[in-house]
C-alpha cells in the first residue's frame, strides 16, 4: 500500500429502499492504492454501496469523497469512477474498439484522445489484437478483460469490481487477479466478491458490511494476526470434524474446503500456537492426513463468521 491517504472516505451514509433500509450510517475509509475487500453476506448492502458511490442511486444522509472532494464536486470536476458490475454487457453488433471509444468520448476525451485511450487500455489487458472483433466474438476470460479494459478507461482513481469472479473458471479467475495486481500502481479497487480465500491473498485492506452497517474496517494484515490459532493445509478434504471436535473439547475447529485448510482455535485466550501444533499435528499425522503448511493466522473467512457472531450478541 502506497500511503494511508484516503481515495474514498464514508461517513454515516444511509440509503433505503422505501421502508427497507439498506444502508444504516455506514462508514469505510479506503486508502489510495490499495485493494480492499468488501465483504457480507446477499442482502447486506454492498452493491447498494457502490450503487451509490458510482451516482446511480442518490443517499438520504451522511457523505462520500472521492480524492479529498465530495462526491458532487468529483463528478462537476469531470473525474471518473471505474466500475465492472456482476453481469457486464456490450454491443453485440459493434466493434470492441468502437464501443470503448465510444465510453471514452462520454468521459469527456476528444475522438483522437480516445481513440488512443481505446489503444492503451486494450494493450494494458492484451485485447489490442481483437480490438476489430465484437464482444459475442470473446471467450469467457476476454470478456472478463474487456470489462477491466471498459474500466480503466481515463485512469479513474477507484475502480469499483462487483463480483468480478462470478462463474469463472479457476485459471479465468487466476488470470484475473494476477491482472488486477498488475494494475495496483495506477488506481485503487474496491472488490466485492464470496470467494475469501482469494480475497485474503489479493487485497490488503478489508471491510465487513452487515445489514447496512460497517462492524470492521482494517488492514488485512492486522486483521488477521494470530489468536490463538492455528492454520493446517493438508493434501486432501478427508478430515473427520466431528472427531476433533470429540477428541479435543478444549479446542474449536472449522475447515474450509475451497483450499482444503483446518482453522484451529483453542477456547483459551492464553493458549500458545506451539501448544496447538502440539496437539493437533501428531492426531494428523497418526490419521495419515498429509500435512502440507502449517500457519499460526486466522483466515478471513474465519474472522468474517467470528464478526458476525460478536456482532449479534
Amino acid at each position: 500500500m502506497k500511503t494511508t491517504e484516503p481515495i474514498l472516505e464514508i461517513k454515516q451514509l444511509s440509503f433505503s429502499y422505501g421502508t427497507i433500509k439498506a444502508l444504516d450510517e455506514f462508514n469505510m475509509r479506503v486508502p489510495k492504492g490499495s485493494i480492499c475487500a468488501f465483504v457480507g453476506r446477499n442482502g447486506a448492502g454492498k452493491t447498494t454501496t457502490f450503487s451509490v458511490i458510482a451516482g446511480f442511486l442518490r443517499f438520504h444522509a451522511g457523505s462520500i469523497s472521492l480524492c479529498g472532494q465530495n462526491l458532487h464536486e468529483f463528478r462537476k470536476s469531470g473525474k471518473m469512477i471505474g466500475l465492472l458490475p456482476q453481469e457486464v454487457s456490450f454491443f453485440d453488433d459493434r466493434t470492441i474498439f468502437s464501443q470503448l471509444v465510444f465510453l471514452a468520448r462520454l468521459s469527456g476525451l476528444s475522438k483522437n484522445e480516445a481513440e488512443n485511450e481505446t489503444r492503451r487500455v486494450l494493450s494494458r489487458v492484451s485485447l489490442l489484437d481483437q480490438a476489430g472483433n465484437n464482444p459475442h466474438e470473446l471467450s469467457r476470460g476476454m470478456k472478463m478483460r474487456l470489462g477491466i479494459a471498459q474500466a480503466i478507461l481515463a485512469c479513474p482513481p477507484l475502480i469499483l469490481l462487483d463480483e468480478p469472479t462470478a462463474g469463472l473458471d479457476p485459471v479465468i479467475r487466476s488470470q484475473f487477479y494476477e491482472l488486477i495486481k498488475e494494475l495496483k500502481n495506477d488506481t485503487t479497487f474496491v472488490i466485492s466478491s464470496h470467494n475469501l480465500s482469494e480475497l485474503e491473498t489479493l487485497c490488503d485492506m478489508v471491510c465487513f458490511i452487515e445489514k447496512g452497517k460497517s462492524i470492521s474496517m482494517d488492514t488485512m494484515d492486522h486483521l488477521l494476526q494470530a489468536e490463538n490459532t492455528v492454520h493446517f493445509k493438508i493434501g486432501n478434504d478427508s478430515i473427520q470434524l466431528e472427531n476433533l471436535k470429540t477428541t479435543f473439547t478444549d479446542l474449536d475447529f472449522y475447515f474450509e474446503r475451497d483450499g482444503n485448510v483446518l482453522s484451529v482455535t483453542s477456547k483459551n485466550s492464553c493458549t500458545l500456537t506451539s501448544d496447538i501444533n502440539k496437539t493437533i499435528l501428531p492426531w494428523l499425522l497418526q490419521n495419515h492426513i498429509p500435512i502440507l503448511e502449517v500457519t499460526p493466522k486466522v483466515s478471513l473467512h474465519q474472522k468474517y463468521l467470528k464478526q458476525l457472531t460478536q456482532n449479534q450478541k
